[in-house]
């Protein structure tokens, strides 16, 4: 898989873009659930705010 996510996180003017599976625990929560979910379900969101 070669899909990235392009994020900002609140507070700050720059954008970041990072391959999915880079990030952390992804590949076995993406087996779990379609990405379409995690993107409906705001968990890429999420975990990119957790992140930073």
């Amino acid at each position: 898989m070669k899909t990235a996510v392009t994020y900002r996180v609140e507070g700050r003017a720059d954008a970041q873009v990072m391959r999915i599976l880079d990030i952390p625990d992804a590949k076995r929560v993406i087996t779990e659930q379609s990405l379409g979910r995690l993107y409906e379900s705001a968990w890429l969101e999420n975990v990119m705010e957790f992140m930073e």
